[in-house]
């Protein structure tokens, strides 16, 4: 991710911004699945539904500040600045690894193990993970399309002032719900799937409201809810995937956030893909609208998950969440 930043920064040709790009994609899947699996190791089941979240919502941070700051420091500095105050920050990212993370490693005895290749293949074609990965490509499938599709639509139906920041700044509510999304959706008093139905049903109602719009603030609830429900799909079933690799009796978890990075991966690779494709034929306000109808009818299937609910107990407080961490 430091190479791929300083390419950004330096890089002015079309092939070496394509290879910041592939250098940054392929480590940022690297540290998702790395500090899922580390974090599912350490922390126990009925914990993980609340703080996993916290980690992973260190994304909508980023992107809660990325859109803007990428788009005014762009115009009022220039291509360079912001990826140079990455590089600075993944530099320090790396020393304190370096500085907490390594006694870890010293105390943990590390033996070269056999991997059960035929479990992880079991734990892949089980019927719960697949339809809580499903779950997570279908949402993220929301945000990935809205992302190329919306700025152009918002040029031909609005007319905004040509300023790149405006354009950039449609996404804030969308950074602010899944923010609060992924933040505190662990912390309500719910089974984890119920949680990721009530978020796909928002997210589904959001992307029908969203082409209803008449005025760029009309645009802000539809986005906000767009971005809370796909914060919230995460927070409930990024952990829940931990269980079900508990739940078959191996403490392998790669293969579970593996196969969630992919559908990460495929949302974000073909969904603006075949989104441009898709708003060429059916325009955008159908294309959306379309989009909001597969998160609604994914959600009886998210009704498989209830079996799994009595390994996730409920917590009454986020207090005794912590006070059981200490113990």
């Amino acid at each position: 991710m430091l190479l791929a930043s300083i390419l950004f920064a330096c890089g002015s040709t079309y092939g070496i911004l394509v290879l910041a790009r592939a250098l940054h994609g392929s480590a940022s899947a690297a540290v998702a699945v790395s500090g899922m699996c580390l974090l599912a190791k350490k922390l126990p089941s009925h914990l993980r539904v609340r703080l996993m979240p916290i980690s992973f919502g260190g994304i909508a941070l980023g992107v809660l500040i990325g859109y803007p700051l990428g788009g005014a420091a762009y115009q009022m500095i220039g291509k360079s600045a912001p990826f140079i105050l990455i590089s600075i920050c993944i530099a320090l990212t790396m020393i304190l690894q370096i500085i907490y993370l390594k006694e870890e490693q010293l105390d943990t005895n590390l033996q070269t193990t056999r991997k059960n290749y035929k479990e992880c293949l079991e734990l892949l074609r089980d019927k719960p993970t697949l339809i809580a990965a499903s779950a997570i490509c279908v949402s993220t499938s929301t945000m990935a399309i809205l992302e190329p599709c919306v700025p152009m639509w918002l040029l031909a139906r609005f007319d905004p002032p040509p300023s790149r920041w405006q354009l950039g700044a449609v996404f804030i509510p969308d950074s602010v719900g899944y923010f609060i999304g992924s933040h505190f959706a662990g912390l309500l008093p719910m089974f984890s799937w119920r949680t990721a139905i009530i978020a796909m049903v928002i997210t589904g109602l959001s992307c029908y409201a969203l082409p209803l719009a008449n005025t760029m603030s009309e645009l802000a609830l539809p986005h906000f809810g767009i971005g809370l429900g796909v914060g919230a799909v995460d927070a409930a079933l990024i952990p829940l995937l931990a269980s079900f690799a508990d739940n078959k009796g191996t403490n392998e978890y790669g293969p579970v956030y593996a196969l969630q990075q992919v559908a990460v991966s495929i949302s974000y690779s073909f969904g603006p893909l075949l989104g441009g494709q898709a708003v060429q034929i059916l325009g955008f306000s159908w294309l959306i609208r379309i989009v909001g109808f597969l998160n609604l009818l994914l959600c009886p299937l998210l009704l498989e998950l209830e079996e799994n609910k009595e390994g996730i107990p409920l917590m009454s407080s986020p207090v005794s969440v912590y006070s059981q961490l200490e113990e």
